[in-house]
């Protein structure tokens, strides 16, 4: 879902910011990015605009084996903690 997250984000700015370019090491290598990385690269791409809104719906769908659950809303607490103006969240389960 963060990687969604990013794509979509990244869809709508003219630029690509360093955080996102250095996520291309992962890809190349066919790895997983580390949760920090997701999230320095989301971070990066929501500043590149006046008004970001992130809906996220039926995160009780998310599958609660090997933690990806805990893991998720882990991000989103972290994502929620960020004092970006520009940044607006709704979650639904």
């Amino acid at each position: 879902m963060v990687r969604s997250l990013i794509v979509q984000l990244y869809g709508g700015r003219p630029d690509t910011p360093p955080s996102l370019k250095s996520l291309r090491r992962y890809h190349d290598k066919n790895a997983q990015p580390p949760n920090d990385a997701l999230l320095n690269a989301i971070q990066a791409t929501t500043k590149g605009f006046s008004n970001v809104y992130l809906i996220i719906d039926a995160l009780d769908e998310c599958p609660g084996e090997e933690n990806q659950r805990a893991d998720l809303l882990t991000m989103l607490k972290t994502i929620h903690s960020w004092t970006q103006a520009n940044l607006h969240i709704l979650l639904t389960s």
